[in-house]
């Protein structure tokens, strides 16, 4: 990775001094990541094929874990999907909700981000997933500090989640691909996000998980990617929605 500067931007006013007294002569790039929600109850299921009332369909982000203010970090956006009978319902039918999904995404940097996204049917422990960020003063230039997530002393490594393929086993895994670089304005993806369902049978509800994985990639090579264009507080976003209008509702058995 090249030296990633650019103006800091601290979101705390509490030992700032100290923070500068350290920095002097070195610059930073900050950024920040943002989830939305969607949330879509009983009274408003609506779609294309069905609506059938006695249900409830929630969809929206639940947890959140982000290292992606730096080059080698990522990002872990949690959102579930919950669908029952609701207790006035007695009918003894199995219901099953479709719906489509889309993610939207900004990404002001120059550098690609990557994605995948993953349902599970169990919560991942989400606390498991941590990143250290390291710095290193440059040996020549005293004004350059070095910030990456990855292993010390690694300039060019990326935070790692512990045996990802584990975590998030690829059977699992919907779609991925880029966020490309240099998109102020908001970006939908929705290939290969149609038919999304989730059945239930009972007024316990069933649940399904979508694990949003974004990467911030420390660009390797030859020569590590001068990175510095990224600073100055560049914008990602990224958010799981539901498709509007794309609900349906019907009764299986």
């Amino acid at each position: 990775m090249g030296d990633n500067r650019g103006q800091t931007i601290f979101l705390s006013v509490i030992g700032i001094a100290t923070l500068l007294v350290a920095i002097i002569g070195a610059t930073f790039a900050y950024f920040t990541t943002q989830v939305t929600k969607n949330d879509i109850n009983g009274g408003s299921l609506s779609g294309t094929t069905a609506n059938v009332g006695g249900t409830t369909f929630t969809f929206s982000e639940t947890n959140e874990k982000s290292y992606i203010n730096y080059p080698g970090g990522l990002a872990v956006l949690e959102v579930t999907a919950t669908f029952a009978k609701d207790a006035s319902n007695t009918a003894t039918n199995s219901y099953e909700a479709t719906y489509n999904l889309q993610i939207d995404y900004t990404n002001e940097t120059s550098t690609d981000l990557t994605y995948a996204l993953y349902a599970l049917d169990n919560p991942i422990e989400m606390n498991n997933i941590t990143c250290t960020l390291h710095s290193e003063q440059d040996a020549q230039d005293s004004t350059k500090l070095y910030l990456w997530y990855g292993e010390a002393g690694n300039k060019t490594s990326n935070c790692a989640i512990a045996t990802e393929e584990s975590v998030f086993p690829d059977g699992n895994k919907i779609t991925n691909g880029t966020l490309t670089k240099e998109k102020s304005e908001s970006q939908k993806i929705t290939a290969s996000l149609d038919g999304q369902s989730i059945t239930t049978s009972s007024t316990e509800a069933a649940k399904k998980y979508y694990y949003l994985v974004v990467k911030y990639p420390n660009v390797e090579g030859t020569e590590p990617k001068d990175q510095n264009a990224d600073a100055n507080a560049k914008a990602i976003t990224a958010s799981l929605t539901i498709v509007p209008d794309s609900i349906a509702v019907e009764v299986t058995e």
